[in-house]
């Protein structure tokens, strides 16, 4: 019965997405009752929706719902900010203001922010009035990421040091597992966008998906592509959910340029176009990377986080 209501869940949420997008997706999901799923199954809900966003380039503020950890808001109606790319969390320490990303949502309620200060991480939460947005335009405007800050002054602190910490972790969890099916479901339609194009695209009097250099490049995605998925779905259910993470946020960054690289050399000339989809799901691919650690940055970060642990978790059982 739990896989027929899973099979079920998935489905809803896929065919919602398929005909909704930005705020008018955020409401369709209100209507629908993506909070209580989310509740009941995040798993299912998760994957099922940021694949299906992945795959049709939609988006909504659903990251934010993924994020808001009541270990971090305590329940509340409130949006986690994202940390902003590149902004060093120094930055927070020497300034009197806060900054933070916001995504899918041009007017945002309260909102918490994380900063690290000299003695330890600190969870505080701003007041909506209070806050300064503005859009960011970019490489993906789809997006509609906006930019909030607020002065220091206006932050009510919420946690602070090891509370601050481990609160702040549940939520960078869930927000790397979703982000990481994202990133799957845009490289999988990225992929079969290549593929339909070397089964159709004719050279020499044969198609270009017999020649064995386009064949290559095609697996070559693939099984990057799987090699992620794995991951993230192995994510959930890891005894690190931390490193899980990380390790399912980086190798889906890192699927996603292999199959932007490989599916751009195989599209040629057509990938470059604005007429051709493509497009769309690279940069989102690129954008989406860049937010709670990149496949560049990643590694760095799960090295650091093997050395405090003191040995290399078991992750597959063979």
């Amino acid at each position: 019965m739990s896989n027929a209501i899973d099979t079920a869940l998935h489905d809803a949420l896929c065919r919602l997405v398929e005909v909704h997008g930005g705020e008018d997706l955020t409401a369709a999901l209100a209507d629908f009752g993506w909070p209580d799923a989310l509740a009941g199954d995040a798993q299912t809900s998760t994957t099922a929706l940021f694949v299906a966003m992945g795959r049709t380039g939609a988006w909504c503020s659903a990251l934010h719902d993924v994020m808001s950890a009541p270990e971090l808001t305590g329940g509340s109606d409130t949006i986690v900010a994202l940390p902003v790319p590149n902004r060093r969390d120094v930055d927070h320490h020497r300034t009197d203001h806060l900054h933070g990303l916001v995504v899918g949502r041009a007017l945002p309620a309260d909102v918490h922010f994380t900063i690290t200060r000299a003695d330890g991480p600190s969870v505080v939460v701003v007041p909506a009035d209070a806050l300064t947005s503005r859009p960011i335009g970019g490489l993906d405007q789809r997006l509609e990421l906006v930019h909030v800050s607020a002065a220091r002054s206006a932050a009510r602190p919420v946690l602070h040091g090891d509370d601050a910490r481990a609160a702040w972790a549940v939520s960078v969890d869930a927000g790397r597992r979703a982000l990481a099916h994202h990133l799957i479901g845009a490289s999988q339609r990225m992929l079969t966008l290549a593929i339909e194009h070397a089964l159709a695209r004719q050279q020499f009097g044969s198609v270009i998906g017999s020649f064995q250099a386009v064949r290559h490049r095609l697996a070559d995605a693939h099984v990057a592509v799987e090699a992620a998925s794995a991951a993230a779905a192995a994510a959930w259910e890891a005894e690190d959910p931390s490193l899980a993470a990380m390790l399912a946020k980086s190798l889906a960054g890192r699927a996603a340029t292999i199959t932007g690289r490989h599916c751009q050399q195989v599209l040629a000339g057509i990938g470059f176009t604005a007429e051709h989809p493509f497009h769309h799901f690279f940069l989102r691919s690129v954008v989406v990377d860049r937010i709670l650690g990149s496949a560049a940055e990643l590694p760095e970060a799960i090295g650091r986080h093997l050395i405090r642990g003191g040995r290399v978790p078991r992750l597959v059982e063979l």
